[in-house]
C-alpha cells in the first residue's frame, strides 16, 4: 500500500491526514520531511490503527492563492527577517515569544511549532527561577 492522503480545510486550517501500511514507515518519513519543509506542523506521533495502518496528520494555516491574507503573511515574514511557520507565527505571537531567542530546527533552520514551545517552556522555566525564595 502506498502512503495514501486526505486534504482538508476548516476555520483556516489545512490539514493533511497521511496513511500507510506497517511496511511504509521509510515512504511515511520522506513525506514528513517533505511537510515540514512546506511549512507544516507534523502532530505529536505515528499513530497504529486497527490492521497496522500507520497515519499521521500535518497542519498549517491555510492560504488562499494570490489573496490579501498571502500577501501580508509574506510581508509580516519579510518584516521579521526569518523563516517561520504559520502556525509556529501564531502561537508565538499569542504568548508573547521574542522570535530572535528562537533557533529554528526545520529545514534550512526554519522555525517550527516545536521550536516555539521549547521556547515557550524554556521562558517559563526562566520565570520560575526568577520567583523570591522564602516570601
Amino acid at each position: 500500500m502506498a502512503i495514501e492522503t486526505e486534504r482538508t480545510i476548516i476555520d483556516g486550517i489545512e490539514q493533511i491526514v497521511a496513511t500507510g501500511d506497517s511496511g511504509d514507515e521509510a515512504a511515511l518519513q520522506r513525506f514528513t520531511e517533505e511537510q515540514n519543509s512546506l511549512g507544516f506542523d507534523i502532530g505529536p506521533g505515528v499513530s497504529v490503527l486497527p490492521g497496522g495502518i500507520l497515519q499521521r496528520t500535518y497542519a498549517r494555516a491555510a492560504v488562499a492563492d494570490d489573496g490579501p491574507a498571502e500577501a501580508e503573511a509574506d510581508d509580516a515574514d519579510a518584516d521579521a527577517g526569518m523563516d517561520i511557520t504559520d502556525g509556529a507565527l501564531a502561537f508565538a505571537n499569542e504568548n508573547d515569544i521574542d522570535l530572535s531567542e528562537v533557533v529554528g530546527s526545520g529545514a534550512g533552520g526554519r522555525i517550527i511549532m516545536k521550536d516555539v514551545k521549547a521556547a515557550l517552556a524554556s521562558a517559563g522555566a526562566d520565570d520560575e527561577n526568577d520567583e523570591p525564595v522564602g516570601t
